[in-house]
């Protein structure tokens, strides 16, 4: 019934359902896209130095088109239907942004980035229903923090804690996002 439900959706907004990634059309090959959101609009939960993250690794992964929502409220439910749809994986701080999760084509990766992540779209059934993937990325535990794609919680409330990234542990959990996409 919800898959049904999604059929409805997906034709009222005019979405596409599968993904297209590594489709020759001629002699070109489209991208892997990946969606970042930094949940700076709120001044809570924002992932401090995203931008930077991103300028620093794009040459690396030239490939790969990263593309950084700054405020998901500027759009309307339409709108954000159509940007959750674009992309193979979305990789941002968890909240209420990800129930646009049911717009997304089939087969899609969601990484919640937060030092506490509340169980909402990780849950096992709810991914079942919308055939998505998804991951979580949350506080620093045990040693070797530099790579380990982990965030450093700035303060102690952790659910709703701003936090940061190493430029390596950014770059790790490209490299595994990536690897999940093309499963």
């Amino acid at each position: 019934m919800f898959d049904e439900f999604r059929d409805i959706l997906f034709e009222e907004f005019g979405l596409e359902r599968e993904r297209h990634f590594h489709v020759n059309r001629g002699n070109t090959t489209t991208s892997k896209k990946i969606l970042l959101y930094a949940h700076e609009a709120s001044g809570r939960r924002v992932w401090l130095g995203l931008k930077e993250l991103i300028q620093k690794i794009r040459p690396r992964y030239e490939d790969v088109v990263f593309d950084e929502i700054d405020d998901f409220g500027a759009f309307t439910v339409r709108q954000q239907a159509h940007v959750f749809n674009r992309y193979d994986a979305h990789v941002m701080v968890h909240g209420a942004q990800m129930a646009n999760s049911i717009f997304a084509v089939d087969r899609t990766l969601f990484v919640e980035v937060g030092c506490r992540i509340p169980e909402f779209i990780g849950n096992r059934k709810f991914m079942s229903l919308i055939d998505g993937v998804h991951k979580r990325v949350e506080k620093c535990r045990g040693s070797n923090h530099d790579a380990s794609p982990c965030v450093r919680c700035v303060s102690s409330g952790l659910v709703y804690s701003n936090f940061t990234m190493t430029d390596l542990g950014f770059q790790n959990l490209v490299d595994e996002v990536l690897r999940m996409v093309e499963q």
